[in-house]
C-alpha cells in the first residue's frame, strides 16, 4: 500500500501539499478528502490505509493555511477561493487517476465544505462521504461576540484567534487529544472572516439540502461535543438525493479516531462497496434514479 507525498500550486504563489495512499492492486475508486478546521493530512494516515486495503485509493491535501501547505494559520482569503481549491484538488485527482469513479469526502469543517462543493458546483463525481459537519456549532456564541466579530471582519478579517477546541471532544480515547495537543502541524487557530464564513455556509447548506443531486453517506456522532448533530439529522431530512444518514450512539467527533474506528472505516468501506457494485453511483449530478433514503441508527 504504497504512500506517495507530492505538491501542487494554485498558480497564484499557494502551494498545497498532498498525500496518496494506493492499494497493491488496480483501484476501484477515488477518494478526496476534505480536513477539517486546524488538521492535515498526516492525522489520516489510518484512514488511507485502511480505503487502501479495501481496493480504494485516497489523496489527501492540506487546505492552505493548514499542515505543510502554504498561507497564514487558519485563513481563508474567501469562501469562493476554498471552493476553487477543491476544484483544483479534483481536477489534479482526475490527472492522476482519469479513469476512476471519484468520491469526496469531507470531515468536520471539511463536511461544511464538501456539501458547499456539491450544492453551488455539482460536480460530475460519483458520491460523497460527509462526517460530523460544521454546520452549526454545538454552542451558539454569545450575541455580542458575533456583533463584535462582524466588526473586527470590517477592519481586520484576516486576525487570528484560537479556535476554542476542546482536544477531549474529539474522541474518547484519550490518547487522540494527548497527540493533537503534541502535533507540532496542529495550529489550533481561526480568523474572524473564516469563522463568520464557515458559519453561513452551514446555514446555507441547510437551507440548499435539496439541490445535492449525489449519493452520500452522512454520519455524526450523537455525543459530539463540538459540531451539531442534530444538525446534521435536519439536513438529512431535507436530502433528495439516494443518501444514508448514521447515527453513531455515543460518539464523539472524530468517528475515525473513535477506539471503535474500524467499525466506522469498515462502514464506509461497506457503502462505497454497495453503491459501486450496485450501480448507485453516477457522474451525472442531474440523475433522478435511487433518491430514497435510508436512516440507521446504531
Amino acid at each position: 500500500m504504497p504512500e506517495t507525498e507530492f505538491t501542487l500550486s494554485d498558480g497564484n504563489n499557494t502551494t498545497f501539499h498532498a498525500v496518496e495512499w494506493t492499494p497493491d492492486g488496480e483501484p476501484q475508486g477515488l477518494i478526496v478528502l476534505i480536513h477539517g478546521l486546524s488538521d492535515h493530512g498526516g492525522r489520516y494516515r489510518h484512514v488511507g490505509a485502511f480505503l487502501a486495503a479495501a481496493g480504494y485509493a485516497l489523496i489527501l491535501i492540506d487546505l492552505r493555511g493548514h499542515g505543510l501547505s502554504s498561507g497564514k494559520r487558519g485563513h481563508f482569503p474567501s469562501f469562493n477561493v476554498i471552493m476553487d481549491d477543491i476544484s483544483l484538488f479534483l481536477d489534479e485527482a482526475r490527472r492522476r487517476h482519469p479513469v476512476l469513479p471519484i468520491v469526496l469526502y469531507g470531515h468536520s469543517m471539511g463536511g461544511n465544505l464538501v456539501l458547499n462543493y456539491l450544492i453551488r458546483k455539482k460536480p460530475p463525481i460519483a458520491g460523497a462521504v460527509v462526517t460530523s459537519p460544521w454546520l452549526r456549532l454545538t454552542f451558539k456564541p454569545p450575541l455580542f461576540k458575533i456583533i463584535l466579530a462582524r466588526l473586527v471582519n470590517r477592519i481586520i478579517p484576516s486576525i487570528t484567534q484560537p479556535d476554542g477546541l476542546i482536544p477531549s471532544y474529539l474522541s474518547r480515547d484519550e490518547k487522540v487529544a494527548k497527540d493533537y495537543i503534541a502535533d507540532p502541524l496542529v495550529h489550533s487557530r481561526i480568523s474572524v472572516s473564516t469563522f463568520l464564513e464557515i458559519s453561513y455556509a452551514g446555514e446555507e447548506a441547510l437551507k440548499h439540502a435539496d439541490k445535492i443531486a449525489c449519493p452520500l453517506l452522512l454520519m455524526h456522532g450523537t455525543n459530539d461535543s463540538l459540531t451539531s448533530f442534530a444538525a446534521s439529522n435536519e439536513l438529512s431530512k431535507k436530502l433528495v438525493s439516494n443518501h444514508t444518514f448514521k447515527a453513531w450512539e455515543g460518539y464523539f467527533h472524530e468517528l475515525h479516531n473513535e477506539f471503535e474506528k474500524e467499525a466506522v472505516l469498515d462502514c464506509i468501506r461497506e457503502w462505497l462497496d454497495t453503491a459501486l457494485g450496485r450501480g448507485i453511483f453516477s457522474t451525472d449530478p442531474e440523475a433522478e434514479d435511487n433518491r430514497e433514503a435510508v436512516i440507521i441508527v446504531t
